[in-house]
């Protein structure tokens, strides 16, 4: 909205509002009982830009909170209590709320436009603040993005208002995803969950459910990274699912040598020295054009701090329309809180945003972590959840935590053994928890179902 200032031919833009929009929120909670709750739930003294109506909503405000009834009276007799300001006609200015209601009145479309309008002005004096912050040189960038990153995703958090609704419409929406996870269909959006290539595994778990952190664990050389490849080169290219790749510790042309010898069958390490024939070379190149396209996306940043990782996770989900996210490795992101002090406590602040971003991009986030010495000490060398390092706050914020075991790595010369991983799901917050075993080739770090997959329950 725009106002010429008559002593110049100079235009002063006002901040956006809707006085009518207002005016008719307020006749609604004047008139109509059953929507005061609504309003009261919903809006905030923020949402007001006009002073009178602002004060009015706060005597509203002011009414719920003693249980006392709203009405044009009672309404009057607040207002005036909170701000008794004699140059302001309350009594005139209630009428003439009442009287300038539209005849066809829909209030909640107007307590949206008084969102809508509160959320540009919200957007305008955040961009100032942090333009004014910007110019201050002692102001360092990370700190910068980080206040960016948490007052812009407040304000992204204030724009779906989301009331609650009656057990009817919850099982009803409830009842249509769960018929389309039946029947596999993606095409309403999320299932309940988005199924793995492993039938054993998506018995215990059903598969990466949307809001959920999975946490896959192992020592060094089990195959962490290999196994989170497989996953998302599975649902990438097979399912189309669009898949985020963030990889702390290898560069995206390494997670590209395992992506085509893992879709070419052609061994990993002669691929990483250039032991090739030409045939070979030909077949990368033809698989590398074929896979081309797909929305697999990758970001080798080195020691991502936790905010530039929120911020592109939102960039992938918003631009990219990614489903999944995974990190690869959970404790080399940083954390440039300033009153953190302890390893522990940093990797504590680190899983709880994780699982926070999962819920709040209702995606599954696949991060990988580290296990602690303490395993190879042990004559059982299999994981449990306290050899989880640094930190048993992982254990708390994730939904799933997946360990992976192959007993030939300490076993090398048994022949019966070689070739088998054993997926371990040692907490699932929904559900069973078991041991499935996958056939792992090492040659193109590969990990598959095997003929006849395994499912045993996990000793206590």
């Amino acid at each position: 909205m725009r106002k010429k200032n008559r002593d110049s031919q100079n235009e002063v833009l006002l901040l956006p509002f809707s006085s009518q929009a207002e005016k008719a929120v307020l006749a609604g909670i004047i008139l109509e009982p059953n929507f005061v709750d609504y309003a009261v739930e919903t809006l905030t003294l923020d949402d007001f830009y006009s002073p009178i109506n602002r004060s009015i909503f706060s005597a509203v405000l002011e009414l719920v909170k003693k249980r006392q009834p709203v009405d044009q009276v009672t309404i009057l007799e607040a207002v005036k209590k909170i701000n008794p300001d004699p140059e302001i006609d309350y009594e005139e200015v209630l009428k003439d709320i009442i009287i300038n209601l539209p005849p066809v009145a829909y209030p909640l479309a107007h307590i949206k436009i008084l969102k809508d309008m509160s959320l540009k002005r919200k957007i305008i004096q955040l961009s100032s603040e942090i333009s004014n912050k910007a110019l201050q040189p002692e102001v360092e960038v990370e700190k910068l993005f980080e206040e960016c990153d948490q007052k812009w995703s407040s304000l992204m958090n204030q724009k779906d208002y989301h009331p609650y609704v009656d057990l009817s419409k919850t099982l009803a929406s409830t009842i249509e995803l769960i018929g389309r996870s039946i029947n596999n269909d993606r095409t309403g959006g999320n299932l309940l969950w988005i199924p793995t290539k492993y039938k054993g595994l998506n018995k215990l778990i059903g598969g990466l459910a949307a809001g959920d952190l999975i946490i896959i664990a192992a020592r060094p050389g089990m195959g962490k990274t290999a196994f989170a490849l497989n996953l998302a080169s599975d649902l990438c290219f097979k399912e189309n699912i669009p898949v985020g790749f963030f990889s702390l510790e290898m560069s995206k042309e390494q997670v590209g040598m395992r992506i085509l010898s893992l879709n070419t069958g052609i061994d990993a390490n002669k691929i990483k020295t250039g032991s090739i024939t030409e045939e070979d070379f030909e077949d990368l190149a033809e698989e590398a054009e074929r896979l081309a396209s797909k929305p697999f996306f990758i970001d080798d940043t080195a020691s991502i701090t936790l905010t530039d990782l929120r911020v592109k996770a939102r960039r992938l989900v918003r631009e990219q329309k990614v489903k999944v996210i995974f990190v690869d490795y959970l404790q080399l992101i940083r954390n440039i809180h300033s009153h953190i002090h302890t390893r522990e406590q940093e990797i504590a602040e680190i899983s709880r945003s994780l699982k926070a971003l999962a819920k709040d991009l209702n995606i599954p986030i696949v991060a990988l972590s580290q296990l602690n010495r303490a395993v190879e000490s042990r004559e059982n060398k299999r994981p449990v959840l306290s050899d989880l390092r640094e930190s048993g706050a992982i254990e708390q914020d994730a939904d799933i935590i997946i360990f992976l075991f192959r007993e030939d790595f300490y076993s090398s010369f048994n022949e019966e053994i070689q070739s088998v991983a054993e997926v371990i799901v040692a907490k699932h917050r929904n559900g069973p928890t078991g041991t499935v075993k996958l056939a792992f080739m090492r040659e193109i770090m590969a990990f598959e179902n095997l003929a006849e997959y395994e499912l045993n329950p996990l000793q206590a």
